[in-house]
């Protein structure tokens, strides 16, 4: 990961022998972010073949930017070894909520299960370089997430290269037990979309059953590909998901739901989806703040981060000291350089003098000989005919406009004053060699650039335009004076247009980061007819699901001459459904 370096700080679940670590981004400045540093086996580099999988799989996964997915930063080689940087959860595993307490709440089960489909229905959709869809394979308990903010995400992805094997009869963890019958019968590989729905058929059958799949079978691969499922034995089931779990677990990949978002679907007719609120509330009520595991990550951290402000300021104390030069430099210290250049610099200023010896000696001459008028004097508050007759007296040039300091730090503002004396201001001081003390006028400070920076991060990575003014893309670091600061995130290719408020701090760096959600939009059409999103054309197929980040965008449905269009706007999380009929003209 260029530019970027991490630091380990202890121990993700203590008393394990997990090859997981919390690390803390290593910045100059600030707080790092936290995440976690999953080590790559040691025999790694002897396996060119899958250190090249590990570095092209984490490379893809990183490119996944989604709400119910853990979001993975990439590679970093560290003096202890080659890591997966991942994003700190601030949650529990779904097995340690099952550890806990089992079997869950049929509703919070729903909703945990909703949003690991739908983070697995994006995947499949952002597919892999070859275009095939990107499968999980391996959705079980240990690798979802649940948020104690009550949403789950799913970890793992781009990790099949450093997955632990499963060699010299050791196997891991419920692994077996949670695979689909494809992948027992041709391995990891066989996995399709539908695999993914069955592990997830998989899921929420543990969760609200409190059992593990084939608990008791004497033969788990057995079971897997020719034992159904105890779904009607088994207790706490309710009634409603019994055909939706029969379902996703048939042993025929074609025979289960298309898809996982279809999964999703089925799971949310049957029973109403907790909201993310009541998860929350559930994980706070079974892992309180003073839980162990986590006060201890969170008293990790906080050390990590305190030593880590410890170690910058030691090294701004090393920072030799400077002393800092005026605001504004004189017009004499600026000059200085050119009192030294050669002759030939200095001849236009020499042809100016003579010029301007010659004007004023002109005028001089001219007024010597020009005739006068005789002065009448007049009482005051009276007018003599003389007075009306006489020429009018010159009226004086209006002063420039002078540049005055602006209340806006980086930014100039102009103002007229028609007559300085009436306000009571001295006269602007006319263009000369001194200012009263033998040096040139001071030079006002003009366009100052800002003291104060903005560093945005956006996932995905967007075009941002900041004030107006384009900066480039995420994650960018710019000057930016104090207050409220409007940005715009524009990707045109996803359809991404938003505007975001930023407040920046009166001095030093503000960070801000800025994750752009997903809502789904699943269209049906007849058969024939062209999908067109945001004017980028997505097919010709007779029902469409797909992830579409918040905003608002545009659909646009044709088949032959017949065209169908709307605008909408989709919030995160929101699924938006359209039924669009649709017939040539000249059809009945």
């Amino acid at each position: 990961m260029p530019n970027l370096t991490y630091r380990p700080v202890g121990p993700l679940l203590a008393g394990t022998r997990s090859t997981a670590v919390l690390g803390i981004e290593d910045v100059a400045d600030g707080p790092g972010r936290a995440v976690v540093l999953v080590w790559a086996p040691a025999d790694l580099a002897k396996d060119e073949e899958r250190a090249a999988q590990l570095r092209r799989d984490t490379r893809r996964a990183s490119e996944l930017t989604h709400p119910h997915i853990v979001t993975v930063f990439g590679l970093a080689t560290l003096p202890e070894g080659l890591a997966r940087v991942v994003e700190f959860v601030d949650g529990e595993s779904l097995r340690q909520v099952l550890d806990l307490v089992a079997p869950l709440p049929p509703r919070i089960a729903a909703r945990i299960t909703a949003d690991v489909a739908l983070g697995a229905h994006y995947a499949h959709l952002a597919g892999n370089d070859d275009g095939s869809p990107m499968v999980h394979g391996d959705l079980r308990p240990e690798t979802v997430m649940v948020t104690y903010a009550g949403k789950a995400k799913a970890s793992g992805y781009g990790a099949l290269a450093v997955a632990p094997r499963e060699a010299s009869g050791l196997r891991v963890v419920n692994r077996r037990r949670y695979a689909a019958p494809e992948q027992i019968i041709g391995g990891r590989t066989a996995s399709t979309p539908q695999t993914d729905v069955f592990l997830l058929g998989l899921l929420l059958y543990e969760m609200v059953s409190g059992k593990k799949p084939w608990d008791g079978a004497p033969d788990v691969d057995h079971a897997v590909v020719a034992a159904p499922l105890p779904l009607e034995a088994a207790d706490h089931i309710p009634a409603e998901l019994v055909p939706v779990l029969e379902r996703a677990t048939r042993k025929r990949a074609a025979d289960r739901y298309p898809t996982a978002l279809a999964f999703r679907d089925a799971v949310d007719q049957a029973l109403t989806l907790a909201p993310h609120g009541d998860v929350a509330a559930f994980m706070e009520r079974h892992f309180p703040k003073e839980n162990s595991p986590r006060a201890a990550r969170v008293q990790v951290l906080e050390e990590a981060r305190a030593a880590q402000a410890r170690r910058q300021a030691e090294a701004k104390a090393r920072e030799p000291k400077r002393t800092p030069g005026p605001a504004v430099r004189p017009a004499a210290e600026l000059l200085e350089p050119e009192a030294r250049a050669d002759w030939r610099s200095r001849l236009p200023l020499v042809l100016g003098f003579v010029v301007a010896v010659g004007v004023v000696g002109a005028i001089w001459f001219a007024s010597r000989t020009a005739p006068t008028r005789p002065m009448i004097v007049s009482p005051p508050g009276t007018a003599t005919t003389a007075a009306l007759s006489a020429e009018p007296a010159p009226t004086p040039p209006t002063p420039l406009p002078q540049p005055v300091a602006s209340r806006d730090p980086g930014r100039t503002e102009t103002r007229t004053d028609a007559s300085p004396a009436a306000a009571g201001k001295p006269a602007p001081a006319l263009p000369g060699p001194s200012a009263g003390d033998g040096r040139l006028s001071p030079v006002p400070a003009m366009g100052r650039a800002p003291t104060t920076l903005l560093e945005l991060t956006v996932e995905p990575p967007v075009e941002v335009v900041l004030d107006g003014v384009k900066v480039g893309k995420s994650p960018v670091t710019v000057p930016a004076a104090p207050g409220r600061r409007v940005v715009e995130l524009i990707d045109k290719s996803r359809g991404i247009d938003l505007k975001r408020a930023v407040l920046v701090g009166k001095e030093g760096v503000t960070r801000q980061t800025f994750t752009i959600g997903h809502g789904t939009l699943s269209v049906r059409m007849p058969d024939g007819a062209s999908l067109a999103l945001d004017g980028r054309v997505l097919g010709l197929k007779p029902a469409a699901e797909i992830p579409v980040y918040e905003g608002t965008h545009h659909l646009k449905v044709t088949l032959g001459d017949a065209v169908w269009q709307e605008s909408f706007t989709i919030r995160p999380e929101q699924t938006l459904k359209y039924d669009v009929a649709l017939k040539p003209s000249g059809e009945n």
